[in-house]
């Protein structure tokens, strides 16, 4: 009927407005202002639904008959499901969604930054611009260092170089570094950066001699250049794409 209502103040507290009771008295539908949300009082059915007038979102009640817990319903707005602090929601065996915590292969921040765990194979590509190129000896980091305690451990990479206009001049063989102790193969200056049309070059960890790997933890991969930098003739414009696949490990 317009201009009806079925809400009516709470006996007792009366800032509470009350729509329905079940058949034991107990309240199943009501609606307050934040401030007036009941709690641990006596009078609300489990499951009675609480209507916030301060901010519009619906609460029901957890708790008991008697020990009234209003705890926010979960809405399609993420700021308003509660989640621990972490967690991620999934669907469980039962399809419903379930809160866990990520794990295996990856971990993850409350931030929503995913990392891989220590041990998981892991791949990176990079560009290699032509400023890179006639940058240093120490032509480009591939994988950032990793934390204290843990070094690199490369199983391959490949350059994809791609020729532009002239050639770059002077440069010296090529090969990946842990800093700058070289863990691969090398590849001379003529046929990398220096050459006069595409190429594409695979690396490989050394097989002619181990390397001990205890000194360079927290070190860096990048692309090494053997005795001096490539230069710039002048209009050089080569780039090259460099993918990598390597393991972290803890010393």
């Amino acid at each position: 009927m317009a201009g009806s209502t079925f809400y009516a103040p709470h006996p007792t507290t009366p800032s509470v407005l009350v729509a329905f009771n079940d058949e034991s008295g107990n309240i199943t539908k009501c609606k307050c202002a934040t401030a007036d949300i009941p709690s641990a009082v006596s009078g609300y059915a489990k499951g009675c639904i609480l209507v916030n007038t301060t901010t519009g979102l619906l609460y029901t009640n957890t708790g008991t008959s008697s020990s009234c817990t209003f705890a926010l319903v979960n809405t399609d707005t993420p700021g308003n499901i509660a989640l621990t602090d972490g967690k991620i929601i999934a669907g469980n065996g039962s399809n419903v969604g379930a809160e866990v915590t990520p794990s295996g292969v990856v971990s993850m921040t409350n931030a929503g930054v995913f990392s891989f765990q220590t041990g998981q194979v892991q791949t990176a590509s990079v560009t290699v611009s032509a400023t890179d190129i006639v940058s240093g000896t120490t032509m480009k980091a591939l994988v950032a260092a990793p934390a204290s305690g843990k070094f690199i451990r490369l199983i391959g990479a490949s350059i994809a170089y791609t020729y532009a206009t002239a050639a770059y001049t002077g440069g010296g063989n090529v090969s990946l570094a842990l800093g700058t102790t070289v863990i691969t193969g090398i590849i001379s200056a003529a046929n990398s950066f220096g050459k006069a049309s595409n190429a594409v070059i695979q690396f490989v960890p050394l097989s002619t001699a181990g390397i001990d790997l205890s000194s360079l933890t927290a070190t860096a991969l990048n692309i090494n250049v053997a005795t001096g930098a490539f230069t710039q003739p002048g209009t050089a414009a080569g780039t090259a794409k460099v993918s990598v696949t390597y393991v972290i490990e803890t010393l």
